[in-house]
């Protein structure tokens, strides 16, 4: 994988290096030259160019003439006519050398197919793309340099060809592994993002023949530095020396063409990450997290329904690649009356690889984990009871999804063991008094005020604009959408700023998940109590109605299913949702203050607590330098001084 268009290169070179554009250009052509060079040789002239979207464009050029003496360089004025009737001898011709799967560059191909013979380099060259991806990602990582693990890590072992793990071997029946190597190459994609290409390589000797069987492991670079950002080292030599054996059965048993390349490559790697050590973090929970929490049940009625909520397993720390530190628990809702019962999951956070090392609790800090344990507890009963009341609900399994919320229960103590009992709360609940002067110093904004809101944020997302003091607190989502918070948005209008400062943004394919500008949940808590009080208070509370037009876009499918869905109740779409600002303000989530909060400096609560907008969305959204640096730097400068300004002057500015 590597980038087509090179513009967000560019455009970062020039906006943080103080180098011209014609220049970088210019280093970029000469690159991919040389690279292409490699590949076609030197026998029939080629140029290269960026285009205007700053991908590299390869041609062959040739002079035509009228009778060929020099099939290299040459072209018979008879065939260049079969596409450019107008050329004469003497003339010179520049046909594109496609590179890339890109349909449209097929269909091309596909008109000048009758002339493919007659030219000396081929409409599309195999090695071409691979040789320019390597060429300038290399010059990018120049500017650009890749990540940089820690020794020990993963990805250090990958980037060194396998240290420990190379000289492995196994013998079942008629088969025998070696494990030969490992790699680990980081690929540009933007100046801020990438793409990791890693894997093992494992020599299989089986029915008298020897293979080389690839294992690959690759992903964004996010991905890959969380998955491959974890210990390794000889202790962990046994276990994985029984996962390759484990391996090895499975090879004499099925061969190598039944199994998956990708999971046997990610079981030898999850194998090669250090246990933990004894009196570890980690070790404590995976020994009393299942009695913390398993055996909870909570009897309630609802909908005249008489049921019951019940821890029915505890899924300790996870060790595998992809859910490595994580862990839940699996529910069970039963209703008493008749038997019937759903299952589902629920996340409880995890863990990180610190944790295999660093000691557990002390005995007074057990005491406050088993208090946080009973404080999770208490939460889920009323989220579940939350989440079930509202809307009809039947019994089926993962009845918790999108339930409102969520309390990252083993994060909070990892964070608890690492930094000890949270101090007092910087900004306490806000009392009458404060809610008062909120409600007189919301209001409703001029019509300036709102005409640069609306226009900055689209008059079909805009929900609300209300200024406050010198600022104007700007709510918006995606009301196209039949329910709500599936594009919410906050953000500010400041005083001699351009443009709407972003305080929180959602990810579109998962909007579940949520991000402030500088990651204090906290503080975002505070905020939208002291809005949600002075909007009612204040008389600016407003009912908002959701369109539900993705319910009615499916046409083709709804045609295609319609005798099938004719009489699924199921299928009706709901009808659109509609609810006051003062509810959206909530979230989802019940009314309850501050009775689950543990720890405010970690806690998350509506958006993720310590990632911020650029750290979370960054790789996602594919952010150039000068959106992280308005976002990271301009906005969370604003939020900040608004917080402390207009909120409660507790809050830093």
């Amino acid at each position: 994988m590597y980038p087509t268009s090179h513009q967000a290169f560019i455009d970062e070179l020039v906006r943080t290096r103080g180098l011209t554009r014609e220049v970088v250009v210019d280093e970029i052509v000469a690159i991919a030259r040389d690279a292409a060079i490699r590949v076609l040789g030197t026998r029939t002239p080629i140029s290269v160019e960026l285009s205007e979207s700053d991908q590299v464009q390869v041609w062959q050029v040739l002079t035509v003439v009228d009778v060929v003496s020099d099939a290299a360089r040459e072209l018979a004025l008879a065939d260049a006519h079969l596409i450019a009737p107008d050329l004469e001898a003497s003339d010179g011709l520049s046909i594109t050398i496609d590179y890339t799967r890109d349909p449209r560059d097929a269909e091309r191909r596909e008109k000048l197919s009758a002339l493919a013979d007659k030219l000396p380099l081929p409409l599309w060259a195999e090695g071409l793309w691979e040789a320019l991806g390597e060429a300038l990602n290399d010059y990018w990582l120049r500017h650009f340099p890749g990540p940089v693990l820690p020794k020990g890590t993963l990805w250090t072992l990958l980037c060194e060809g396998g240290g420990w793990l190379v000289g492995h071997a196994a013998r079942e029946g008629g088969t025998t592994l070696r494990f030969e190597d490992a790699w680990l190459r980081f690929i540009r994609l933007t100046p801020h993002h990438g793409w990791v290409d890693a894997g093992l390589t494992v020599v299989v000797e089986r029915d008298g023949g020897t293979h080389r069987w690839r294992l690959p492991c690759s992903g964004n670079d996010s991905l890959a530095r969380r998955y491959l950002d974890v210990p390794t080292g000889p202790d962990a030599r046994e276990g994985f020396a029984r996962v390759f054996a484990t391996l090895c059965a499975e090879v004499d048993a099925k061969g190598i063409e039944s199994l998956s390349e990708y999971t046997a490559c990610e079981h030898l790697i999850t194998a090669a990450i250090l246990p933990p050590r004894p009196g570890s973090l980690w070790a404590w929970c995976e020994e009393h997290l299942p009695a913390l929490l398993g055996g909870h049940r909570h009897a309630f009625s609802l909908a005249g329904r008489d049921l019951e909520l019940a821890i029915t397993t505890v899924f300790a720390v996870d060790r595998s690649l992809r859910g490595f530190g994580s862990s839940s628990v699996g529910l069970t809702l039963t209703d008493r009356s008749t038997g019937d019962a759903a299952h589902a999951g629920l996340p409880l956070g995890g863990l990180e690889c610190a944790a295999l090392t660093r000691p557990g609790p002390d005995a007074t800090t057990e005491r406050d984990l088993a208090a946080m344990a009973a404080t999770w507890r208490a939460w889920l009963d009323v989220h579940v009871v939350e989440h079930l009341r509202r809307e009809p609900f039947e019994l089926v399994d993962d009845f918790l999804y999108a339930m409102a919320g969520y309390f990252p229960l083993v994060d909070l103590f990892a964070a608890r063991v690492e930094h000890g009992a949270p101090p007092p709360l910087p900004v306490p609940p806000f009392d009458s008094d404060a809610l008062a002067r909120a409600a007189a110093l919301v209001r409703a904004p001029a019509p300036e005020t709102f005409a640069r809101a609306r226009d900055g944020i689209g008059p079909e997302r805009l929900l609300g604009v209300f200024e406050v003091g010198p600022y104007a607190i700007v709510l918006a989502d995606d009301l196209r959408r039949a329910f709500p918070f599936a594009g919410a948005f906050v953000g500010l209008l400041a005083p001699g700023v351009d443009g709407i400062c972003e305080i929180l943004r959602v990810d579109a394919w998962n909007p579940s998940s949520r991000a402030i500008v500088d990651g204090d949940a906290f503080a975002f808590r505070r905020l939208c109590e002291w809005l949600r009080e002075a909007l009612v208070r204040s008389g600016l509370d407003a009912q908002i109605t959701y369109h539900g037009e993705d319910d009615a876009d499916e046409d083709a499918d709804e045609d295609e299913n319609e005798d099938e869905n004719e009489d699924d109740d199921a299928a009706e779409p709901a009808a659109p949702a509609s609810l006051m600002l003062s509810e959206w303000l909530r979230f989802g989530l019940p009314d309850v203050g501050d009775r689950f909060l543990v720890d405010w400096r970690h806690q998350w609560h509506i958006a993720f607590a310590g990632p911020s907008i650029v750290e979370c969305f960054g790789g996602i959204y594919g952010m150039n330098g000068d959106e992280r640096a308005r976002i990271g730097e301009r906005d969370r400068r604003i939020w900040r001084a608004f917080l402390h300004d207009v909120i409660d002057p507790r809050f830093s500015a």
